[in-house]
């Protein structure tokens, strides 16, 4: 009952968070992202699509692209499995939350500032 609702509630709200691209300098090759300056960040082409469309975008965007990409997955499956991929790529500064203040520079202007 109460725990389902809530972990449902806390998904929705990860899936619906906004992402851009970290510090992490890179480029694309052969389906892995490259850094020039950093420690290397190699993404299969699976998660390559998770970065793309989270940057800019949500996790809820990635599934989406995911299940295009791989129709016969269930997006129960592929709902997971872009979490655990963004929160890696956050953990690693590949992505950072849209609305945070980084390296890279100030939030996004363009997104409403929710008080």
């Amino acid at each position: 009952g109460d725990f389902a609702a809530a972990l449902a509630r806390v998904r929705g709200l990860a899936m619906g968070r906004r992402y851009r691209r970290g510090s992490l300098q890179h480029e694309i090759k052969d389906d892995a992202d490259v850094s020039r300056t950093r420690p290397t960040v190699r993404l299969n082409r699976s998660a390559s699509i998770v970065l793309d469309a989270c940057a800019p975008g949500t996790p809820a965007d990635a599934v989406d692209s995911l299940a295009e990409r791989y129709p016969r997955v269930p997006r129960d499956e592929l709902e997971p499995a872009v979490l655990r991929a963004v929160r890696r790529m956050v953990d690693a500064s590949v992505l950072v939350p849209a609305l945070a203040v980084s390296e890279v520079g100030a939030p996004d202007e363009s997104l409403p500032v929710l008080s």
